[in-house]
């Protein structure tokens, strides 16, 4: 029986194997194909693509083609290269096309200061959308949706070395709007100091991470040791200049800096005895002069002709006046301690006694602007005809532990304050929900009198409208959020402090 098992067992591997070679072989002989063609469906913003097992297909659309050229400069000379005549085939239609473009405005947004880090980036998006040969380094992993089967999920080979060259094109990007690097922004939980092409890469095919991300897609960087067929890019250094534009300015890429020959300095003088031979020349000459004064003296060759004693007689008699002076104020104030401290204390009684008229202001409207000035009488008149100017009310809470705690992550070990421990951040939280749920005995509640510049005029205020400046905003509100944990692709657990630390940065 044990025999037949095992038999049947060997069997079914041959089978399988077989089969995978079949496939294999099968894939080999048709050529390059297209993983996916066409949209299936929506979920939110984002839109899944229909699963295909076909060749290129005709774009046959002069709109989406012009798009196309213009996003994807590379691959439109290739394709067009090798077939002038004829038309543009891709794996994508008009409607992918116009996807694409949509989700590559948000990586304008952010490194739109050097263009050229923007093409290199769409060397790799146009590559999985719309390649011709996607079949060669994508692999699909499909699903269905109304009978439809599409694409849930890829598996992208990449080459490493190619990644590496396009986050170097971009990695020295400054952010206009916030005057940070570019990276602190588009490479999620981590900032441009612990951001690395793989990491940046993976958070770009992360979903659970980026909002901007339609589906997974798992990028596998391989090099030149492996027989995988992967994307090799063509990128280009951020010092080098598109067609029609110029290259990325000195401030977002070190390249493009004008070089300089490195200072030279001063030319070394002559050595003497392996010291500098100005150095050897003056410890000579003073060790020389010293000499001639130290045998002057043993010999007594100079003899004082004055006496010392003789010029400063007239010292010791100031000398002993002081001495007198003070001695007997000591012994008149140990005599009339109580004398003594009476006057002292009534001249600094008197020195004090300005203080009376002293008046400390605290109003910081008194601080900053004077009565006379314009910008203190626009705010008396703004206050009485149109009302007090809106202020913000704040509620600071401290906790009772002020231990501080750790959280590892993949950019390494962080330490957080006491101020946010998780279990004292739930109970600030609750707090905050108890005071926005608050109505007083006529009916009014925080909606009634709450700031809400976002509701438009005449429109009903809801307490969601209203503006509550909490870090607790950063997880929508919602408790949920707050507690969501789960382990990102370099096997560390992002909690709370990851999403808060991202937000806060």
């Amino acid at each position: 029986m044990r025999s037949n098992t095992l038999i049947f067992t060997r069997l079914c591997l041959l089978i399988a194997t077989t089969s995978q070679l079949r496939i294999s072989l099968a894939q080999e002989e048709q050529g390059p194909r297209c993983i996916w063609y066409g949209q299936s469906h929506a979920v939110g913003t984002h839109w899944f693509n229909k699963a295909a097992n076909i060749e290129a297909q005709p774009l046959n659309d002069e709109s989406a083609e012009a798009v196309f050229k213009q996003r994807c400069p590379h691959w439109y000379a290739d394709y067009k290269a090798a077939d002038p005549e004829g038309p543009l085939k891709l794996c994508c239609d008009a409607a992918q096309i116009q996807t694409m473009t949509t989700a590559m405005l948000q990586a304008d947004g952010v490194f739109a200061r050097c263009p050229i880090c923007t093409n290199n980036m769409a060397i790799s998006i146009c590559g999985m959308t719309c390649g011709q040969n996607q079949s060669l380094f994508m692999v699909p992993h499909n699903d269905f949706y109304e009978g439809q089967e599409y694409v849930a999920e890829v598996d992208y080979r990449i080459d490493d070395d190619s990644v590496k060259a396009v986050y170097d094109s971009c990695a020295g990007i400054q952010h206009t709007q916030t005057g940070r690097p570019a990276m602190d922004l588009a490479c999620g939980a981590y900032n441009a100091k612990t951001c690395d092409h793989r990491k940046w890469f993976n958070y770009m095919g992360d979903p659970t991470v980026s909002e901007y991300v339609p589906f997974p897609i798992n990028y596998q960087f391989l090099n030149e040791s492996t027989e995988e067929v992967r994307l090799i890019m063509a990128v280009k250094n951020c010092s080098e200049a598109l067609e029609g534009s110029y290259a990325c300015s000195c401030v977002d890429c070190s390249a493009s800096c004008p070089y300089m020959n490195p200072p030279t300095g001063e030319e070394e003088g002559f050595m003497i005895a392996g010291l500098y031979g100005i150095t050897f020349i003056v410890s000579l000459v003073f060790g020389a002069i010293a000499m001639v004064f130290i045998l002057c003296g043993s010999l007594n060759i100079f003899k004082p002709k004055i006496s010392i004693s003789a010029c400063c007689a007239g010292f010791d008699g100031v000398n002993t006046l002081l001495s007198k002076l003070f001695l007997n104020w000591g012994h008149f104030c140990a005599k009339h301690p109580v004398l003594v401290l009476a006057i002292c204390s009534w001249i600094i009684g008197g020195l004090a006694y300005g203080t009376t008229h002293l008046s400390v202001t605290t109003n910081p409207i008194e601080l900053w602007a004077g009565k006379e000035s314009q910008t203190r009488l626009e705010k008396e008149y703004f206050d009485e005809h149109f009302g007090p100017f809106y202020r913000t009310n704040q509620i600071f809470i401290k906790p009772l532990n002020q231990t501080t705690f750790t959280h590892n992550t993949s950019a390494g070990i962080e330490t957080f304050g006491p101020a946010f421990e998780k279990n004292f951040l739930k109970e600030v939280f609750l707090l905050q929900e108890q005071i926005q749920n608050l109505t007083t005995e006529n009916g009014v509640t925080l909606a009634d009198v709450c700031y809400a510049p976002m509701v438009y005029a005449g429109e009903k205020i809801t307490i969601n409208n209203c503006v509550v400046q909490s870090i607790y905003g950063y997880y929508q509100n919602n408790m949920e959020e707050f507690e969501r944990e789960y382990v990102d692709s370099n096997g560390y657990t992002n909690t709370y402090l990851n999403q808060l630390e991202d937000c806060l940065r």
